[in-house]
């Protein structure tokens, strides 16, 4: 009886047994070990994954590789995958033909035990589109050293690499002859925290990286060296990087953290975020430098951090232009620029730096013309709180914007100038600087022309000072080194004229002129209707003799909001009408309030009638 009913128990228990013998001869019969040469025509599906790589496979004699989707490619210990020979009549090509959503997997064969390279050699087939090496839809994890491409490019399009393991060298590596021919494309490749660096990239021509994000990577995110040899000198190429993001990579070592571009080259960025980034030395989002006319677009850096200058970014190009570009939150605390420092002449068009941090220059250093940008709370520690220029010929300068809350502690709340062998006017136009703050010049400082030429000049037209605040000179101050010859000059264009409302300092809360020479500001609106009113806003040669004279007469009223309050305390009395009979008795044009040009009864009543209807 207990010899029967066991016996269906037993049955089940060979079935079981059966059936685990099956699934693993199964298993071991999907495993397809490589090695040695491949030397003709060859396809890699999913019914033979994983393919288990030992040793060196060369893919060579003309021969075509093709891994299809859903296919496991295991690297053995010290294995490598080579497409190509040496020579390049050797030819071999890959084609990485994954799928969205059956993508090719590269990884080491043992879990935690990084191995495994792809090196595509000379002798791979050069071109993209089916006309030479492809990587589509494929993920290299956790390899040694996932890709090399030596004297040759393939296309790269929806591919991530990540955790690199060998920490001497980027996880993607190019490396080409200066020829505009050899291009890499690469569209959506995805490069995460490799320990030697993102992607590096040596010679070539026309690269373009599309849509590519460099993540979480020490060594930078991106190297790009397109230097080209003396002899043979050839035009500069172009490269494009467009809607690419660089975050939180690390150049412990040396300059951009989030990528190091450089050589005879016209760099064009759109599109793209710099974020969280760091670098020892300069550039901690961007380090750029080039012969040719670059420009930066809609591209935004935030959180950026350099040792040295440059903290979202460092540019040292022949021009650049960077527009519609968002600066915040960087900082280079030890040195110059904390958005943005620049070596070369750079225009600033649309661009916003709001809570940058530098020890010179804030928001910007360098020899840059900012048009219509918003510079908004952003600090250094010395100078130049929103912009230092500085720089040689005098290029910088400002049209248009608002800077706002902007602080230094010593010059230049707003901004600092440090030009040097100035040969050319330094203009700023149309800007408005409000609640910025100094020690010397709450909106302006380092006026001098000091280490330049004689004949200096600077130019402000039609701006608008209001409520800055500093210990001399509220809104601007001339320093005592100026130069002899330096010039500078506040009279109106037109009907551009400056003004000074509500500025606030223990000396010169306007102006404070602390050099020899003569300030031109006739036509300025100083918030105020008479000289002396005038020249309790102003320290200069009127107070001490060994200063120059800041000439303020005629004095403009366009930027008086009350006319009526003559005197300028915010409140209407008895001395505003004192002074409007005082003015229209020496027939001063501050007493037309009829605006006809000429001193009547009815400017008498046309004053009565604005004093009666108050101040808005």
């Amino acid at each position: 009886m207990s010899t029967g009913l066991m016996r269906p128990c037993v049955s089940t228990l060979r079935y079981l047994a059966l059936l685990c013998v099956l699934l693993g001869v199964g298993s071991a019969l999907g495993q397809t070990p490589i090695s040695g040469v491949i030397d003709r025509n060859t396809t890699w599906n999913a019914a033979g994954s994983p393919y288990v790589l030992s040793g060196e496979v060369e893919v060579v004699g003309g021969a075509t590789l093709t891994i299809l989707g859903g296919v496991q490619v295991h690297f053995e210990p010290e294995s490598r995958l080579l497409i190509g020979g040496e020579d390049p009549s050797n030819a071999g090509q890959l084609l990485v033909a994954g799928t969205s959503t059956a993508r090719v997997r590269f990884e080491a064969a043992t879990p935690d035990e990084p191995a495994g390279a792809i090196e595509l050699r000379p002798g791979a087939a050069i071109g993209l589109d089916g006309g030479g090496s492809v990587f589509r839809f494929a993920r290299f994890i956790s390899l040694m050293r996932p890709l090399t491409m030596r004297g040759c490019v393939a296309a790269i399009q929806d591919t991530l690499v990540a955790r690199a393991a060998d920490a001497e060298r980027p996880a993607v590596v190019v490396e080409l002859e200066f020829d505009a021919t050899a291009a890499l494309q690469a569209t959506r490749l995805s490069v995460f925290e490799c320990a030697g660096g993102g992607m590096s990239i040596t010679g070539g021509g026309e690269h373009e990286l599309l849509e590519c994000r460099f993540i979480d990577n020490a060594g930078r995110g991106l190297l790009m060296d397109m230097r080209v040899p003396i002899f043979p000198r050839t035009l500069p190429t172009e490269v494009l990087l467009r809607a690419c993001v660089f975050q939180r990579n690390s150049a412990p070592d040396g300059s951009g953290g989030g990528a190091r571009l450089f050589g005879n080259t016209v760099w064009t960025i759109e599109d793209c975020l710099f974020e969280w980034n760091t670098s020892s030395s300069i550039g901690g989002g961007l380090s750029m430098s080039g012969s040719g006319d670059s420009s930066v677009r809609s591209t935004d850096f935030l959180r950026n951090s350099a040792g040295s200058d440059g903290g979202g970014m460092f540019a040292s190009a022949n021009e650049l232009l960077i527009e519609d570009c968002r600066f915040v939150d960087n900082r280079a605390p030890d040195d110059r620029g904390g958005g943005l420092a620049t070596g070369s002449r750079v225009r600033l068009l649309r661009c916003v730096f709001e809570r940058n941090t530098a020890r010179f220059g804030g928001g910007v250093e360098g020899r840059a013309v900012a048009v219509d940008c918003q510079f908004i709370d952003n600090f250094a520690q010395m100078s130049g709180g929103a912009m230092q220029i500085t720089g040689s010929n005098g290029y910088g300068g400002v049209i248009g914007g608002i800077f706002d809350s902007n602080t230094a502690v010593a010059s230049g709340g707003a901004i600092e100038f440090a030009v040097r062998f100035q040969s050319r006017e330094t203009r700023i136009e149309g800007a408005v600087f409000t609640r910025n703050s100094a020690d010397l010049g709450g909106a302006i400082g380092g006026v001098s022309g000091r280490g330049g030429r004689a004949g200096a000049t600077y130019r402000l037209v039609g701006n608008r000072f209001d409520s800055n605040l500093a210990r001399r000179g509220g809104a601007i101050h001339v320093r005592t080194d100026a130069v002899e010859g330096m010039r500078l000059d506040l009279s109106p264009e037109g009907d551009a004229s400056n003004s000074f409302i509500g500025n606030t300092a223990l000396t010169g809360s306007a102006i404070a002129n602390d050099s020899p020479h003569a300030i031109e500001a006739d036509g300025v609106c100083w918030g105020v209707r008479t000289a002396s009113a005038t020249g309790a806003l102003i320290h200069d040669g009127l107070d001490d003799a060994a200063l120059g004279i800041v000439a303020s007469d005629p004095i403009a009223t366009v930027c008086l909001d009350c006319p009526q309050d003559m005197d300028g305390d915010g409140a209407l009395t008895i001395f505003d009408f004192l002074i409007f009979q005082g003015l229209f008795a020496i027939g001063d044009p501050a007493a037309d309030f009829d605006g006809d040009g000429s001193l009547t009864l009815f400017d008498f009543l046309e004053f009565q009638g604005q004093f009666d209807a108050g101040c808005p």
